[in-house]
């Protein structure tokens, strides 16, 4: 093993992988050496051509810059990372602590003597692993490298050139000590990799995709924000006439709470005792504050009523929105369209930058990746994904597998021994949705897709109710919830499948099961009891499947420990929702990682491929999305799309898998495969609704 680590200039909001100072090597049979650069980029060739397994803390970051700034060692850091010689020690940490059930959060962190860490910083590997925490004593000039490059390292202070020396001996010291005690450490059943490898790999094809950046419109963004200003004020305005928004153009708390109490009491309660209805008491300076007792509205909260943690009367998004009173959904509707002013607007100007290189976290507890900011919570519909555009001659690709968590719970109920009605479809090319709506309402699968293709409007309502028990159901997830979690995104069951019922919660219970729950409408718990049955006949293997779950050890309390089907991953802490969950979305996550491997490997390390200079810019869960010449568009989206299939089928080997390529001029979340007269695609664009 040899430890790798980089000092930098520092990171901007355009360059993310910003010039080397000094590189540090440390082995374990040689003493820390510090080399500056140039020198160093021989000494780096040197290590990548090596036998040697090179461990690092977010390596990802030092290979990003290494490929920047001396592309031709790209290629051998992707061999290095094929050949399974690159080892991350956040990543080994984070695995490990996935295993036992304990890794870190900002509520729960990981306490050692005086410090909480919320993550697996170096710092934290060499508290947890050796047992120290000095590991940052020598880091005045941490963030002050650049400064330092015109000098002579003979002329660096002390401590400057002990901190990167400090880093090295560090990573591998805890590199060394994780191997003989880490979980999840393992090869992935079937595969010559490992879990750590797989997720080493991908953390470095997601930093070559924040290197490279989202490009957003300036003139777009300016015309979109003044829309949504325009749009959010007018509505204001309204609400204002309406008591809900004040003359100053604050919202009347008061009102609204008072509305909230009526929507899940029904009837006004009586008067606070202690302020006696005003909402008023007396302060320290006996200037009148607000009532803590009745949360400044002046009247006793029943127990119905959802409460802040403070125990004050909630006004959030969820409890407007599961409230039935039409005043208050709408008065949410207004609040979300603020969403974008203050969000996802400043987010794509990226202080006025207009380049989006977003950090990526490569793994989190299911196996997944995240992003840090809003990329992956863009709305679907609002135009603001629209403002990210390539550059010029290159057009955007997605390629999105087809309902990917419904093929990986079909392989894990097959890896089971359940066998799998639903793999029977979706190998048949049978829509898994329209096949359970044609049960629902007794009618053939064909019927149900030739109703479907003629625009029937009842037939896509229950299409998407099917959908949403298909997608929702799986992870054991109770009936009142469903029916909860489904209302929050606009999908009301009852008036879903009866066009003609009366308002949805217009008969609401607060119990279930003898359970206390949110006031919720009777009707959609009806019909969603119904559906559930049906969706257990029609596709038995789920319901046995949530039976071998339920079966496991230590869910009761939280503390069940899966080794996951078809992949060795072990989780531990688990409760049944999240053990159910994780068994076949961890394995949809694996095979999305792996090809997003292949997918930027062959991109910038195949020069015959027509992937060859293409790029991926971001993992979204089940998709792809990159930039490639718009000459060779077609061909290169088209062997993303087969990459992927073949990548998935590594991990999902029993059901078909569907990666369909589109490409587009923007980021345009409906794109959909479009094809010119000679069967090759060509850019989406969506339909002008206006003429």
């Amino acid at each position: 093993m040899i430890a790798f680590d980089l000092e930098t200039y520092l990171i901007t909001p355009r360059v993310v992988a910003p010039k080397p100072v000094v590189a540090s090597f440390c082995s374990e049979n040689n003493a820390p050496e510090l080399v500056r650069f140039p020198s160093a980029w021989a000494r780096i060739r040197e290590m990548l051509q090596s036998d040697d397994t090179i461990v690092g803390a977010n390596i990802a970051y030092d290979f990003g810059v290494v490929a920047v700034h001396q592309p031709e060692l790209l290629p051998l850091i992707i061999e290095k990372y094929d050949n399974g010689g690159v080892w991350d020690v956040q990543i080994a940490a984070f695995l490990d602590h996935v295993a036992r059930g304990e890794a870190p959060t900002d509520t729960e962190p990981i306490i050692i003597g005086a410090k909480k860490f919320t993550r697996f910083s170096l710092e934290a590997c060499v508290a947890i692993y050796l047992g120290r925490l000095d590991a940052k004593a020598n880091d005045t000039y941490r963030l002050r490298y650049g400064e330092l490059d015109a000098r002579d390292i003979a002329e660096w202070p002390a401590e400057a050139v002990q901190y990167p020396k400090d880093d090295a001996v560090n990573t591998l010291k805890v590199a060394l000590r994780q191997r003989e005690v880490c979980e999840n450490q393992q090869k992935i059943h079937n595969k010559n990799f490992t879990h750590q490898t797989l997720h080493a790999r991908a953390a470095f094809a997601m930093q070559l995709g924040t290197i490279y950046g989202l490009a957003t419109d300036r003139d777009y963004l300016t015309q979109l924000e003044t829309k949504y200003l325009d749009a959010y004020n007018a509505e204001r305005a309204q609400w204002q006439e309406k008591g809900l928004v004040r003359a100053d153009g604050k919202d009347d708390s008061v009102a609204i709470k008072r509305r909230v109490i009526l929507a899940y009491n029904q009837v006004k309660p009586e008067d606070c005792g202690a302020c006696q209805g005003t909402g008023k008491v007396p302060g320290k300076t006996k200037k009148p504050i607000g009532c803590k007792k009745c949360s400044g509205t002046g009247w006793t909260i029943p127990d119905t009523v959802p409460r802040t943690p403070g125990d004050g009367v909630s006004a959030g998004h969820d409890t407007l929105v599961e409230s039935h009173d039409a005043i208050l959904e709408a008065f949410d509707e207004t609040n979300t369209k603020k969403k974008p002013l203050t969000t996802y607007i400043p987010f794509l100007k990226a202080n006025g930058v207009y380049e989006v290189h977003v950090s990526a976290n490569a793994l989190v507890e299911t196996g997944r990746c995240s992003y840090k900011g809003p990329l992956q919570q863009f709305p679907r519909t609002g135009g603001v994904r629209e403002a990210c555009i390539p550059a010029s001659g290159n057009v955007y690709f997605s390629v999105d597998y087809t309902a990917l968590e419904l093929c990986s719970l079909a392989q894990v109920c097959i890896e089971l021994g359940f066998g799998s009605k639903m793999a029977e479809l979706i190998n048949a090319d049978i829509d898994v949705h329209a096949y359970f709506g044609s049960k629902i309402i007794n009618i053939s699968v064909e019927e149900f897709e030739q109703r479907r293709a003629n625009k029937d409007k009842y037939i896509k309502n229950i299409r998407q109710g099917a959908k949403g028990v298909n997608f929702g159901l799986p992870g054991g997830m109770g009936v009142a919830k469903f029916v909860f979690t489904q209302r929050k995104i606009g999908v009301r069951f009852c008036q879903l499948f009866n066009e003609n019922a009366e308002q949805c919660g217009h008969h609401r219970i607060t119990q279930y099961n003898d359970r206390q729950i949110p006031p919720t409408c009777q009707g959609c718990i009806r019909i969603v009891e119904r559906l559930k049955r049906l969706w257990f006949e029609t596709f038995p293997e789920i319901q046995q499947y949530l039976k071998w779950v339920g079966a496991r050890d230590g869910i009761q309390n939280n503390r069940g420990i899966l080794h996951a089907v078809a992949s060795n991953y072990i989780r531990g802490g688990l409760g049944y929702s999240d053990m159910a969950n994780t068994n076949f979305q961890h394995l949809a996550a694996l095979g999305a990682k792996h090809a997003l491997w292949k997918v930027q490997r062959e991109a910038h390390y195949d020069r015959k491929s027509p992937l060859y200079r293409s790029k991926v810019l971001i993992l979204l869960h089940d998709e792809l999305f990159g930039e490639t010449p718009e000459d060779r568009a077609h061909d290169a989206a088209s062997r993303v799309s087969d990459l992927m299939v073949d990548a998935m089928h590594e991990f999902i080997p029993d059901v078909k898998i569907k990666a369909p390529p589109a490409i587009m001029r923007r980021w345009y979340k409906d794109a959909e495969p479009v094809f010119d007269a000679n069967g090759r695609l060509i850019p989406w664009e969506p339909v002008d609704k206006t003429k």
